[in-house]
């Protein structure tokens, strides 16, 4: 006789929690409809199911004439669900209820794989939309392109090409694409190009230029047999057409020139550009030069580096308010520059710098020190020193935990065995 296993834990949990079909076609994966004790479908609270009683209303499976059970999604979650308790009414045994769990499991993957389904559905339903509103945007212009035998609607499509190029490029980029358009008709039909470009635009320009009443001046001059009148209008002609000439040549011209200014002045660029790297490493010499007395004697060198910047900022501004100020040396160091005198326009530029500095200085700290900066303790620590190019540095034991590694040069200073603290001393752990 076989031992009957105690299921009635299992059967107490399904009679409180019968599985209703889900709400909508798509079931919610990220909340679980599997109880964590029993792995059966849980049931929503009395309240929301009489509030929604057509929402969720169960569909019964539906059978078709050819005996074909429903495929849809809901019907066949709530199909299982009914088989499962038709199930639970045959007391499963152990075995029989980890099967129960098995078809839970698998119920639950079927309704990820629904909602992932219709999820990527949607997606490519977006897309296919935005792709064909792009198609349908092609198909139009296409559309435009192959009539323009019309003038209207060839209007419409430069008009398009028109817009669209000054929207996102250049009037330039629309100059290429006629040049190029031109060119092509005039390779693959010829007699088109004449008809269409080179004649309209020859008419116009006979009746613009007063040809046409010439020739019709000398036919009259001929049939009236005036022969004066004749050689005077073939001499306005012979002039007309010397005129057009001069105006080709000076329009070639006048081309060429553009284009060679046009040449000088970017080339002058590029070497202004240059000039003023070398400029502005002068300038920070020049003024580093200068302010760093002020920082190792009083207490701004023991203040952040953000405050000492916002020094080194206006010292920056004074100066170039300075050089530029004085009329004379901007016309010269102009001059230089136009001439691309290298080695006046470094002259001029460390001469004049080397005048405006100091004040630079001055006038910084005075506005924005109005009381004046307090000068750093002059007496130095007890101590063994050791010199090197940078300066005297005192002998430490080891490498200090308060080293100021904002300063310039902090780092390569560091691999050398030695820096400055952040009250401005400095100190050396190794001698080499």
């Amino acid at each position: 006789m076989s031992t009957v296993t105690d299921i009635s834990g299992l059967v107490a949990m399904e009679a409180q929690a019968p599985a209703p079909a889900p709400v909508t076609e798509t079931p919610v994966v990220d909340k679980p409809t599997v109880d964590v004790g029993s792995d059966l479908p849980k049931a929503p609270p009395a309240d929301k199911v009489e509030a929604k009683a057509d929402e969720t209303k169960p569909e019964a499976a539906k059978v078709d004439d050819k005996g074909a059970v429903s495929t849809k999604p809901q019907v066949l979650a709530q199909s299982v669900h009914e088989a499962l308790k038709a199930f639970m009414g045959e007391n499963p045994t152990a075995e029989g209820k980890a099967k129960l769990q098995e078809i839970n499991k698998a119920v639950g993957q079927l309704y990820k794989q629904v909602a992932e389904a219709r999820e990527d559905s949607a997606n490519v339903r977006e897309i296919s939309t935005a792709a064909q509103e792009l198609s349908t945007t092609v198909e139009a212009t296409d559309q435009l392109l192959y009539n323009s035998h019309d003038s209207a609607s060839a209007k419409e499509l430069i008009q398009n090409i028109w817009d669209d190029v000054n929207a996102n490029s250049t009037p330039q980029a629309y100059e290429g694409f006629c040049s190029a358009a031109i060119e092509r008709l005039k390779e693959s039909h010829p007699e088109a190009y004449y008809k269409n470009v080179i004649a309209p635009v020859y008419q116009d320009s006979l009746q613009q230029t007063g040809m046409v009443d010439a020739v019709r001046g000398l036919i009259n001059a001929f049939n009236a047999g005036d022969q004066r009148a004749m050689r005077t209008v073939i001499s306005n002609i012979a002039k007309h057409v010397e005129e057009i000439r001069g105006l080709g040549e000076k329009h070639k011209t006048e081309s060429a020139t553009a284009k060679l200014t046009a040449d000088k002045t970017q080339a002058a660029e590029a070497y202004r550009t240059e000039r003023m790297a070398v400029c502005d490493k002068t300038m920070n010499e020049q003024l580093g030069g200068a302010f760093k007395p002020i920082l190792n004697s009083t207490t701004l060198g023991q203040q952040p580096h953000e405050a000492q910047l916002a020094v080194a900022r206006e010292i920056r501004s004074n100066a170039l308010k300075a050089m530029n100020a004085d009329k004379t040396y901007v016309k010269l160091i102009n001059d230089a520059f136009n001439s691309r005198n290298t080695v006046e326009v470094e002259r001029l530029y460390r001469t004049k710098m080397s005048h405006v500095k100091d004040k630079a200085v001055q006038d910084a700290i005075s506005r924005l020190y109005p009381n004046g900066l307090e000068k750093r303790a002059a007496v130095a620590p007890k101590g063994t020193y050791a010199d090197f190019k940078e300066g005297r540095f005192l002998m430490v034991k080891s490498k200090p935990a308060d080293l100021d590694m904002a300063r310039k040069n902090a780092g390569t200073l560091s691999i050398a065995g030695r820096g400055y603290r952040k009250d401005g001393s400095a100190v050396c752990w190794r001698r080499n």
